[in-house]
């Protein structure tokens, strides 16, 4: 087994437009920035935050994993990815337009990751946590894909206004913060590498952040070698 490697990093907001589609003309990368070859297999993960509780979708290719919004509907966080194979430059990244039910804010963060030669890429989610307090606290999520795997894990948290945390859950790094407008919603997240064993838990501990609403996510990708043409991609 390895890991999959990390080559994008980044953060994006809106600047408080509050209209039905946004799309992100930069992202601002964070020294993850390095040229993807043709052909290498990338895993792009979109952590999006946005004000009240609209339906949200996408329309340039990704697929969206799940959404929800905390119990006052103040604020929703949705996860989106899409694997590519083709090439990009450094600090380049594949379209991506969020289409909203309801003119509000957003901000963004964005990983990509990267599976070795030969390899496929597979994905585990947990149910979302949702809140109104201090230290927002993301999900426990179970390695269902069957078998031992190095995962990449993701913890994320969806804060309403312009309410950021200040600290990662522990053994998460770096915290990977963006602020929205005053009535907009804020972005953080932070990974970690962990070995799960097959059906093992990972509880992440809380964000250190500031009263206000929030959703948390957290989210897993791990490669795997395909058992033949045919399977190209699993969610676990």
């Amino acid at each position: 087994m390895a890991f999959l490697t990390l080559v994008r990093r980044g953060i994006a907001v809106d600047g408080g437009s509050n209209a039905t589609a946004w799309t992100p003309a930069t992202i601002t990368f964070t020294s993850l920035n390095t040229v993807i070859a043709a052909g290498e297999k990338v895993l792009w993960i979109a952590l999006v935050s946005i004000d009240g509780n609209p339906t949200v979708t996408e329309t340039q290719g990704w697929a969206k994993i799940n959404q929800a919004s905390d119990a006052t509907n103040a604020v929703t966080g949705a996860i989106f990815v899409r694997e590519t194979t083709a090439a990009y430059a450094a600090s380049a990244f594949p379209g991506i337009t969020i289409n909203s039910t309801a003119g509000e804010q957003y901000s963004l963060n964005m990983y990509a990751f990267k599976a070795a030669a030969g390899k496929a890429i597979g994905m585990i989610t947990a149910t979302s946590a949702q809140g109104s307090s201090t230290n927002s606290n993301p999900p426990l999520i179970t390695n269902n894909s069957g078998a031992s795997q190095d995962m990449s894990l993701i913890a994320s948290r969806h804060g309403d206004a312009a309410v950021v945390a200040t600290v990662a859950p522990t053994n998460y790094t770096p915290l990977l913060s963006q602020a929205g407008a005053t009535q907009g919603s804020s972005t953080n997240s932070a990974a970690r590498q962990l070995t799960m064993a097959a059906s093992a838990t990972e509880d992440p501990a809380t964000f250190t952040s500031a009263t206000e609403q929030w959703v948390s996510w957290t989210f897993g990708a791990y490669e795997f070698t395909p058992l033949g043409r045919a399977q190209a991609h699993m969610i676990g």
